[in-house]
């Protein structure tokens, strides 16, 4: 193991780019609770269920003019609290006249929130009953199937058979993570009508064989301005470029999720991608098609079962002709390697406010992801074998700035590397504790 050390100060925005945004990670829980067979029961089932608790979560579901939506279903998924069914219980209300509902007798925990009318349809994530915010919570709602006042129209078009669904994730999101969708007709097109904001677009289409394909690229929405976006997501399209190749693991506890292509542009890895997502079984080879000449990052997203599910990537940096098809085979793809330590300041106090970002030198150091430290300081993250950057940000007490340390690791597939204490100066920005 080689590690160098250096500690540099930069500001917090220039850190957060290069970090993985926050709707990367929603999507792979979306498509990992479809991979795993988890199957909802429909709601009125579910409504049958005597509520237990004293908590209430109402709101008001408007269309982009402000306008109460009446007749709006929403549902409120428990992520805790199962049913004789032992599946996830699910309360319901309609909206009124007036936009408004409430959905009362819930127990304290935490649940995904969501409202649809027809064909379109938004989701809070994460809404919790109980603890500092008592348990009664109001979530309010924009929707709207129209896209007078500005949205997104557009098609997909996909291989017969495979489900079709269009999410939009904002970029100020801020607490609560929250997504708008909408359902493609059978002919694979679709409208809805968005607050003006930009979003990353995300287009799935899910197919019987367990597979889905994702595309996801930027589109701003303006009042009164609709965007129009048309997406090719076949499993195979002559007149685009394509990748394809082998899968193969090292160990049986080893399984791929998925392998992404990132476009690289001027400024390095934009936010326009390509993506097939296999189920729990994996596979042993891939295709991604639909892509347009350029640079590309391309990665192999792995899980390993024998260390509780750890995530981890191999990566590769191609060139695509014109309609060319590449073969990039992953012949062999190792157990990770586990790097551990704890977070200090000057005096040897944990920081639990800290966070470590890991970046492979095959991606260029351009793509980041990470891991937060816990009350104490201590993290661990998972790596492919190879060399890796890691970089601890701590938001300093005003925070507009980033007090960031560096190390170079370069680790062996399966090797256990504890870093002890990282030291850093936290300038009295961060809680800690020993």
């Amino acid at each position: 193991m080689k590690i160098t050390d250096q500690t540099v100060t930069r500001r917090a925005a220039a850190v957060r780019r290069q970090v993985v945004p926050q709707f990367r990670f929603l999507s792979l829980v979306i498509a990992l609770f479809f991979t795993l067979g988890c199957v909802l029961p429909a709601a009125s089932e579910a409504a049958t269920a005597a509520p237990s608790g004293s908590g209430q979560i109402s709101g008001r579901v408007v269309d982009t003019a402000g306008k109460g939506v009446k007749g709006a279903k929403v549902t409120a998924q428990a992520f805790d609290i199962l049913d004789d069914n032992m599946q996830p219980r699910i309360w319901t209300a309609t909206t009124d006249p007036s936009g408004s509902f409430s959905i009362k007798g819930l127990p304290n925990g935490s649940y995904t929130v969501e409202a649809t009318i027809g064909r379109v349809g938004q989701t809070w994530h994460d809404v919790r009953l109980g603890g500092s915010k008592g348990n009664r919570v109001t979530v309010n709602f924009t929707l709207d199937p129209s896209t007078a006042r500005g949205g997104v129209k557009g098609k997909i078009t996909a291989d017969p058979g495979r489900q079709l669904r269009v999410r939009f994730f904002p970029h100020d999101s801020r607490g609560n993570p929250s997504e708008w969708w909408v359902a493609p007709d059978a002919k694979g097109q679709f409208s809805i009508g968005l607050p003006a904001k930009t979003y990353t677009l995300t287009a799935e289409a899910r197919g019987k064989d367990g597979s889905t394909l994702y595309h996801r690229r930027q589109v701003t929405v303006s009042a009164k301005r609709t965007a129009t976006v048309d997406i090719p997501l076949k499993s195979a399209n002559p007149g685009y470029a394509e990748i394809r190749g082998r899968l193969a693991t090292t160990k049986p506890s080893l399984h791929v999720a998925s392998v992404t292509a990132q476009q690289i542009g001027k400024q390095g890895v934009s936010g326009t991608e390509w993506e097939i997502a296999f189920g729990f079984d994996g596979a042993k080879s891939y295709r991604i098609s639909n892509l347009p000449p350029g640079q590309f990052l391309v990665s192999v997203h792995l899980m390993d079962t024998s260390k509780r599910f750890a995530s981890y990537r191999y990566y590769r940096r191609v060139t695509l002709a014109k309609g060319q098809s590449l073969q990039l085979n992953f012949d062999r793809l190792a157990e990770p390697a586990t790097v551990r330590g704890r977070v200090v300041d000057a005096k040897g106090n944990g920081v639990a406010s800290a966070s470590v970002s890991a970046s492979a030198k095959e991606t260029g150091y351009l793509i980041y992801w990470g891991a937060p430290t816990d009350a104490k300081g201590h993290f661990e993250i998972h790596l492919a074998e190879g060399t890796h950057r890691l970089i601890v940000n701590v938001p300093s007490s005003s925070g507009r700035t980033t007090r960031v340390k560096e190390l170079t690791v370069t680790v062996k597939a399966g090797q256990v590397v504890n870093l002890g204490n990282v030291r850093i100066d936290t300038g009295g920005g961060s809680k800690s504790k020993k």
